[in-house]
């Protein structure tokens, strides 16, 4: 069974309740409501094409993911993040619509609040107007939002001190959905999204966007060390920390596993099989760690340990409330301790469906021939596990493999020059074709230092201008 099938058939499982619903078609107006339903409760799935009996049945219509986002932005209120996909079960297309739980309650649909409604007399449940013990309750869950450590401000921090690139890529994916807004400014766009808040910028924002956001929070430090042998101990072979923001530790940690993780190799008969490295899962289990971990806890940084044996990554907090270890191993529940994080994520698409990402990495580590992730907790953090994921990094080694690029190339520039300029190649490489007023952002430097470093970079046979002056852009030489 592939996993959408697993997932879908998780789903028929669990039955019809307070978080997950069925029907056979497309109804714009009842999809509406149960959207709006989810966001005020904890969030849910919508199963479309399936008779009473949970068979796949053929669908009058499809709907386009972009249709429905426009659509939802226009009635839904206030906006919460919303996931379709459209699958083939069972020689049917059916249609999966994943509603986070929303951290700004109460939401309405086309003027209206409702909520999901459960009958112990017909142990069915509905989606119903909310009454006023409903809101109540709602307004109540808002205020205790809040009160969310990840939206308290942070004194002293301007918008100066944010990596501007990084707002302004995702201001582009916020409007794309939005044929309304054609352009917003970064003020405008940080009120939005919440992370303004009083004229101040949250925990969120630092935390997201800070070109050194642990001058303000020391805990949003990454560490990622290669030890020799299969426990740690006082000597490694590669020890590093990191303090970028979310995203550029995003890049950092993907480039350390694109450069020195090996793919595993077994017997299959008499010859030895190469496999793939689980691409998917290593992306997932870093997403998880980045963020869903609790940043509340000072001084405890994310940490990713790379051993003879496996490859580990732990981050500051145990499972949220109402998660148990067995929950990972199947469609479970999101509980999200950072939903502001969670949602620029979201807009920039890191993030897909809610509860399914563990079940993706079990799927992608078993396809790809390595044993499946473990999860363990204890100590007030969380551990993933994947066996089998070695380093190329040796003693003999390392010098040359944590050195590789620009260091070996560039002659006559001083330390800090260099690790600018690998900073650049780095950007290069995971956004080909962007320009010098691209990379003057990105840096946060002076257009004439950026055109030196452009230089020397080509000079060095390390990047090249590809296209018309006015719509070409910089691409790494491949070697």
């Amino acid at each position: 069974m592939n996993y959408d099938n697993l997932v879908i058939e998780n789903l028929i499982a669990r039955g019809e309740n307070e978080r997950v619903a069925f029907f056979q078609q497309f109804d714009w107006e009842e999809i509406g409501q149960t959207i709006c339903a989810f966001a005020n409760e904890e969030g849910g799935d919508i199963l479309i094409g399936f008779n009473e009996h949970r068979d796949p049945v053929k669908l009058n219509t499809t709907v386009d993911p972009k249709e429905l986002n426009f659509w939802l932005y226009q009635n839904l209120k206030p906006q919460v993040p919303v996931s379709m996909r459209q699958l083939k079960y069972k020689n049917k297309i059916i249609i999966h619509i994943s509603v986070w739980p929303g951290a700004n309650k109460p939401y309405s649909f086309n003027g209206e609040i409702f909520v999901r409604d459960y009958s112990s007399t017909t142990t069915t449940t509905t989606t119903e107007p909310a009454d006023s013990e409903d809101l109540s309750q709602l307004i109540g869950e808002r205020k205790s939002n809040e009160f969310l450590w990840e939206r308290q401000t942070v004194l002293g921090a301007e918008i100066s001190d944010l990596d501007l690139y990084e707002v302004k890529e995702t201001i582009k994916e916020f409007i794309k959905n939005k044929p309304s807004v054609k352009e917003l400014s970064v003020e405008d766009f940080l009120t939005q999204t919440g992370l303004i808040r009083g004229g101040s910028l949250t925990n969120a924002a630092i935390i997201l966007f800070a070109v050194n956001p642990s001058h303000y929070l020391p805990q949003c430090k990454m560490r990622i060390t290669v030890y020799p042998e299969d426990k740690p101990g006082n000597t490694f072979v590669y020890d590093k920390q990191f303090e970028g923001n979310l995203f550029r530790n995003i890049y950092s940690a993907w480039d350390f596993f694109e450069n020195y993780l090996t793919s595993w190799s077994r017997i299959e008969g008499l010859k030895r099989k190469k496999d793939r490295l689980p691409i998917f899962a290593l992306r997932e289990g870093l997403l998880n760690a980045l963020v869903h971990r609790d940043y509340s806890l000072s001084m405890n940084y994310l940490n990713i340990s790379l051993y003879a044996d496996r490859l580990e990554i732990s981050n500051p907090g145990e499972l949220p409330k109402g998660i148990n270890l067995s929950d990972l191993k199947k469609k479970h529940p999101s509980v999200l301790r950072n939903p502001d994080i969670a949602q620029i994520c979201f807009i920039r698409g890191y993030i897909e469906m809610l509860g399914t990402g563990t079940l993706r990495m079990i799927d992608d580590c078993i396809s790809n021939g390595f044993r499946e992730p473990e999860w363990k907790v204890g100590n007030n953090r969380t551990f993933l596990v994947f066996p089998d994921i070695k380093s190329k990094l040796t003693n003999e080694g390392v010098n040359e493999g944590v050195n590789e690029g620009v260091n070996l190339i560039v002659e006559g520039v001083n330390e800090g020059v260099k690790q600018e300029l690998q900073q650049l190649l780095k950007f290069i490489k995971n956004a080909p074709g962007k320009k010098t007023p691209d990379f003057v952002s990105y840096m946060n430097k002076g257009t004439s230092t950026i055109e030196r470093y452009v230089k020397i970079l080509k000079d060095s046979k390390l990047i090249e201008f590809k296209g018309a002056p006015k719509t070409g852009g910089y691409y790494i030489i491949e070697k």
